[in-house]
C-alpha cells in the first residue's frame, strides 16, 4: 500500500511510500492554476483526503508520521513528512534542534524562510491542532501509565542515590542522571533527602513523552521552572496518604531540621504554611490517587515559563488542554452532575501550590541571609540561587 498525492484523478504528482518515509520535503513546480479540481490524498484505492487548492493541510499517515501539504501559490506544491514525532521510548533524546530564525520560519506563508525547519514545521501543527489528533490519550492507559511512572519515582527516591557532585546546570540538561542503589543501612539526612527528591522529580519529568518535543533550551528552562511545584505536591500527597498534618520526608525526616531554626524561628507563620497548607487543601478535597496523577501532569504543562519559545508555549498548552480533558472526563464518569464543580475545585490546588511556592522562595531568600555559611549540596545551592533571583 503507498500513499500518493493526485491532481484530477489522473494526474500522480508524487507517490510516496510509507517505509520510505524520513525527514523530507519535496516542492514540486506544475501548472496546477490550469487544474480546477481539488487535490487528492489516496491510500491505496481509498480517498483520504480532498484539499482546495491554495490551502494547506497535515495528515497522519500512521501514528508517528505527518504529511504535510502546502500550496504556497498556484503553481507550486509543497510536500513535507515529518516522521517519529511522538517518540516512543523513555531514552531521553532532543528530536528537534534550535530555529536559526527564531522559530519564523513560517511566518509569512508567501515567503518561508527555511522548508525544512523541523521546530517550525512542528509549530504549524501545533497551530492546526494536529498534536490533538495524532497523540490521542485514552482515560485508563493514562492514569495506568502515569501510575506506573510514580511508582518508578517513589523507588528511585527512596532506595536509590544520584552522584552528590551533579549540579542543578548538569540536573536540568536532557542527559540522563545516572543513579545507583543504596545499601539498606544507610539513613538519609534532611540534605540527603532534599536533594534526590529535586533530582527524582526533574528525571520523572524530563521522561514525559511531550518534553522530548521540546528544543534543548526551552527544555532546560521548563524544567527549571515547572519542577519545584511538583516537588511540593507529590511530597504532599505522600504525606497526605500516610495521614500526616504536616509534609514530611520518608523515615519521619522533618522539612525543616533544627540547624534551620537560626532562620526559620523569624518566619514561624510562613513556616507553618509551607509545611501543613497543601496537605490541608488536600484533606479538604478528599483527592484521590487519579485525580492527583492527573492534575500533577496539569500543573508540569504551565506554559507560563520565562524565556520559553513560542512553539514550546504552544505545545505545553496542548498537552495542558488534553490532560485537563481527561480530568473532566474522569469527574464526569466519578461525580456525574457534580463534575463541573470537582472539576474547578480539583484546580483550585494550583492556586495553594503557587502560594506555598512563593513562601519557600521567601525563606530561601532569608537562608542567604541569616545562615549564608549553611553547607548546602552543589545541585541545591544552584537551584536556590535560582529560585532566589
Amino acid at each position: 500500500m503507498v500513499w500518493r498525492v493526485v491532481c484530477s484523478d489522473v494526474l500522480d504528482i508524487c507517490t510516496v511510500h510509507l517505509h520510505d518515509c524520513s525527514l523530507w520535503t519535496y516542492q514540486i513546480s506544475t501548472n496546477l492554476a490550469a487544474i480546477e479540481n481539488s487535490l487528492k490524498v489516496v491510500y491505496g484505492n481509498k480517498e483520504v483526503l480532498k484539499l482546495d487548492l491554495g490551502y494547506s493541510a497535515y495528515l497522519s499517515l500512521s501514528s508517528s508520521i505527518l504529511l504535510i501539504i502546502t500550496v504556497t501559490a498556484f503553481h507550486c506544491l509543497l510536500l513535507q513528512c515529518l516522521q517519529n514525532v511522538f517518540p516512543s521510548s523513555h531514552h531521553i533524546q532532543k528530536f528537534f534542534d534550535q530555529c536559526e530564525n527564531g522559530d519564523n520560519c513560517y511566518k509569512n506563508p508567501d515567503e518561508i524562510a527555511n522548508y525544512d525547519c523541523r521546530i517550525c514545521r512542528f509549530q504549524q501543527c501545533l497551530r492546526a491542532e494536529m498534536i490533538q489528533k495524532l497523540d490521542k490519550l485514552e482515560l485508563s492507559d493514562t492514569i495506568e501509565n502515569l501510575c506506573r511512572m510514580e511508582m518508578e519515582k517513589w523507588n528511585l527516591f527512596v532506595n536509590f542515590r544520584a552522584p552528590d557532585n551533579i549540579t542543578f546546570e548538569d540536573v536540568t540538561d536532557s542527559t540522563e542522571t545516572q543513579f545507583t542503589k543504596k545499601s539498606p543501612i544507610t539513613k538519609n539526612t534532611y540534605h540527603d533527602w532534599e536533594f534526590i527528591n529535586h533530582v527524582v522529580t526533574i528525571d520523572f519529568i524530563k521522561k514525559l513523552d511531550f518534553v522530548k518535543l521540546l528544543t534543548s533550551s526551552d527544555s532546560k528552562v521548563f524544567l527549571k521552572s515547572c519542577y519545584l511545584n511538583v516537588c511540593i505536591v507529590a511530597l504532599a500527597v505522600q504525606s497526605y496518604l500516610s495521614k500526616l498534618d504536616n509534609i514530611t520526608y520518608p523515615e519521619g525526616c522533618p522539612v525543616f531540621p533544627d540547624e534551620m531554626n537560626i532562620t526559620t524561628s523569624k518566619c514561624p507563620k510562613v513556616e507553618n504554611r509551607i509545611k501543613c497548607r497543601v496537605i490541608g487543601k488536600l484533606r479538604e478535597l478528599n483527592i484521590t490517587k487519579e485525580e492527583f496523577l492527573l492534575l500533577n501532569i496539569i500543573f508540569i504543562c504551565n506554559p507560563d515559563v520565562p524565556n520559553m519559545s513560542e512553539t514550546g508555549r504552544l505545545l505545553l498548552n496542548c498537552y495542558q488542554r488534553m490532560y485537563g480533558s481527561l480530568l473532566l472526563k474522569y469527574c464526569q464518569v466519578t461525580y456525574q452532575k457534580h463534575a463541573p464543580t470537582r472539576y474547578t475545585d480539583l484546580l483550585s490546588i494550583c492556586n495553594v501550590i503557587s502560594k506555598t511556592r512563593q513562601d519557600i522562595n521567601s525563606v530561601a531568600i532569608l537562608f542567604q541571609i541569616y545562615q549564608p555559611a549553611m553547607e548546602w549540596k552543589q545541585m541545591i545551592r544552584g537551584a536556590i540561587d535560582y529560585h532566589s533571583k
